[in-house]
């Protein structure tokens, strides 16, 4: 069970435009998982369950993509 106070988060992330889910998010960082929270939704990921991360560019050249 993945469980944490609004105090304990080490890093938090506000008004993210994310594609998937669609709309603005706030990203908050724990020690063992990040919360990934939104009007509709609540996902709680934990780190041990993400195998890689890749960053693209965008066709801007301006902006990137954290996929």
């Amino acid at each position: 069970v993945l469980t944490a106070k609004a105090g304990d988060a080490i890093c938090s992330l506000s008004d993210i435009n994310c594609l998937v889910p669609r709309g603005r998010h706030e990203l908050r960082f724990y020690p063992v998982f990040f919360d990934l929270h939104g009007k509709s939704y609540d996902y709680k990921i934990p780190y041990n369950q993400i195998t890689r991360g890749f960053l693209l560019p965008h066709k801007d050249n301006r902006q990137m993509y954290f996929v």
